[in-house]
């Protein structure tokens, strides 16, 4: 069984509020006021990720949420700009426009000398694409940046993508892999090879991402950018100031709209051969506390909590089957582990009582949290150097109310949780007075 154990776990906006340009953005607004606001019209073509209409007809995407922030730093009025066809009609159609002036910006575009004598760019992109390798969602045997396993894949491709696939070539070098060429005559052709099982991946931009595939590996970045009119100076004046401001007050933007768009992994990518070892496992007994919200814990009679999401998650989308069982304290639950009742903690601080149980092994962590000293503001007191974890939050604040103990080590969230939301208790254990505890020492950091 510990040999099992091991190889289970093997298994297993940030925003900086930047009061300068909020000022400035005030006064700006102020000044501007009796001024008529500039309409500035932006092309708007169709495409999944980067700019699209949501199931409500409201515009949504890369670009719109991009634009969202940057006009915090302007005195736009923005007008999305649409035309018909498919999306290559589009992009055609909105560049004659901008280049005769019909609109005065166009988003996702390359640069380089010959485009640069045609448009007007600021002097920084909003957004980076890459070239990527994708597998079929269902296809089990590449995970993601795998590169040990996946030597001699299949990768498709056809005439169109030849740069790419030099590109590709030089991934494969510098990672280690091998891989054989799978030789198309056109773009369809390529996608029905993968999904014939004639090849196993192919090459593809990941800002257009073929529906029912995943990507596998980013490489090549290049950078893309706002064209504007040829003439529009001034507005490139603006839109260069905007992004200069919108760089230092959100560092990070471009991350995470990249992320929200365009990373479409599932939190948990699992080999077909570690699906069978969790199929062979049978049913496990998976420990949960009870009084250790937002975490894990029982309300109406039914286990709740992230925690307990997080492993439902993982379940449905492993295949790994388990029934849950409930402890109150840590006591009660090396009892448990002692006789055999449990195979698998699912949400535990690493300095908890139960870390140092022998033959317990940690996943990486879900959650990063830390620990805070509560105790009675009753009297003056000392701690003492050896004060416990615990891992029932609601039963051990019940407890130091109730004796003037001298306090206990908490997970901090789940400290506030109950002394701020009092909805999460039952009636049975809610306190009265949250007022008599206060916070005393923050401790050492751990992962719940």
């Amino acid at each position: 069984m510990r040999r099992t154990q091991c190889r289970l776990w093997r298994i297993l906006w940030t925003t900086a509020v930047m009061l300068t340009f909020l000022a400035a953005g005030c006064l700006l607004g102020t000044a501007s006021a009796a001024e008529e606001t500039p309409v500035v019209r932006i092309g708007f073509p169709v495409q999944p990720g980067i700019s699209y209409l949501d199931e409500n007809g409201r515009y949504a995407g890369y670009l719109v949420d991009y634009l969202d922030q940057l006009e915090m730093f302007t005195d736009w009025e923005i007008e999305f700009v649409q035309v018909e066809g498919d999306l290559d009609t589009q992009l055609s159609t909105l560049m004659y426009m901008l280049r005769d002036g019909e609109i005065d910006i166009m988003g996702t575009m390359n640069r380089n000398a010959q485009l640069e004598e045609m448009f007007l760019y600021p002097g920084y992109g909003y957004g980076t694409t890459y070239t990527v390798l994708a597998v079929q969602s269902d296809d089990f045997r590449w995970l993601e940046e795998d590169f040990s396993h996946w030597n001699d894949i299949r990768v498709a491709t056809y005439p169109g993508y030849k740069d790419r696939m030099a590109q590709f070539t030089y991934y494969a070098d510098v990672y280690g892999f091998s891989f054989v060429t799978v030789e198309c005559d056109t773009y369809q052709e390529m996608i029905d090879a993968v999904r014939s099982g004639r090849a196993d991946a192919m090459i593809q931009a990941d800002l257009s991402v073929t529906d029912g595939f995943r990507v596998i590996g980013r490489f090549s970045p290049t950078p893309y950018y706002f064209a504007l009119a040829p003439g529009e100076t001034e507005l490139l004046r603006q839109l260069d100031g905007a992004m200069r401001s919108l760089n230092r007050s959100q560092p990070n933007l471009q991350n995470e709209l990249y992320d929200r768009y365009f990373r479409h992994a599932s939190p948990f990518q699992i080999s077909q051969e570690h699906r069978d070892f969790l199929a062979s496992l049978g049913t496990l007994q998976v420990l949960f506390f009870d009084g250790n919200a937002p975490y894990q814990y029982i309300r109406n009679g039914k286990l709740q909590g992230f925690a307990v999401q997080y492993m439902e998650n993982f379940a449905k989308i492993t295949g790994l089957q388990y029934e849950a069982v409930v402890a109150d304290s840590f006591e009660e639950a090396m009892e448990m582990i002692s006789r055999g009742e449990v195979d698998v903690v699912a949400c535990l601080a690493t300095n908890s009582a139960l870390s140092s149980q022998g033959g317990m092994r940690f996943s990486i962590p879900f959650f990063n949290s830390f620990s805070v000293t509560a105790c009675s503001n009753s009297q003056p007191h000392e701690h003492p150097a050896d004060i416990a974890f615990q891992a029932n939050t609601e039963a051990t604040l019940d407890q130091i109310r109730r004796t003037d103990s001298l306090g206990a080590q908490l997970d901090y969230y789940s400290l506030f949780c109950y002394l701020r939301k009092a909805v999460v208790y039952d009636n049975n254990h809610r306190l009265d007075q949250p007022e008599e505890l206060f916070l005393c020492v923050r401790c050492d950091g751990c992962c719940a």
